[in-house]
């Protein structure tokens, strides 16, 4: 089951990019039944830019973006085969075009779509 890290990051879910929105369920669905992962927790998704300032975040970052086409996914606890494994399937799987990315941060996963 997805969860969320607070009620705003709950609300903001529907107005994700549903592309991505789509790949993000994907990737969830694939980790409970690839590793046994119960759930994955999305930490970030819209931001101000006042926030994305504060969190470092690039000027124009697509968190910034609406929709919203960036999603942090928390990824406590994932061994190192699992996160290979996972971007393994997104590039394979879920990938659409050049314009999406999938990049493991250091506590985090972070998935994209720049659709501009």
């Amino acid at each position: 089951m997805l969860k969320f890290k607070t009620l705003r990051i709950s609300e903001e879910w529907m107005t994700t990019y549903p592309p991505l929105r789509g790949m993000v369920l994907a990737l969830e669905d694939y980790s409970r039944r690839v590793f046994g992962k119960r759930h994955m927790t999305v930490t970030c998704l819209s931001r101000s830019k006042k926030e994305n300032a504060a969190e470092g975040g690039h000027p124009k970052s697509l968190h910034l973006a609406l929709p919203i086409r960036a999603v942090d996914i928390r990824i406590w606890g994932w061994k190192s085969h699992q996160l290979e494994e996972l971007k393994k399937f997104w590039d394979e799987h879920l990938r659409l075009d050049d314009s999406f990315d999938f990049v493991v941060e250091k506590n985090h996963i972070h998935v994209e779509a720049d659709r501009s």
